[in-house]
């Protein structure tokens, strides 16, 4: 979709920012037209810094009750959901690497 399209350059900044062992973003592509042509956008778009999963068959995506795209789930070291967000997001900005830098450290 265009709103995923657009943020996904964005969360790849802040993974590259933030990645590690405090912070790992899991994105996660319902793309019908499979691996090959998300692949694709990764390398044409210069995302680096994420892993690429397919949820093709959107089990997982059921699953979690998500109900639209693009869609973010934070989720605490012991596994715990502590906010949804539905819609795209500018990820590479200083407030919102503040705000998961302070998520981050709370949960430390």
């Amino acid at each position: 979709c265009v709103p995923c399209r657009e943020e996904l350059p964005t969360v790849n900044v802040l993974q590259g920012v933030l990645g590690g062992e405090g912070f790992t973003f899991v994105p996660l592509s319902v793309d019908r037209a499979g691996a090959k042509l998300v692949g694709q956008y990764y390398a044409e778009n210069h995302i680096n810094n994420l892993p690429l999963y397919m949820d093709e068959d959107m089990d997982v995506s059921r699953a979690l009750l998500v109900n639209g795209i693009p869609y973010t789930i934070l989720v605490d070291r012991k596994g715990r959901e502590i906010a949804r967000i539905l819609g795209d997001r500018n990820w590479a900005t200083p407030e919102v690497t503040a705000l998961i830098q302070q998520i981050i450290h709370q949960e430390g």
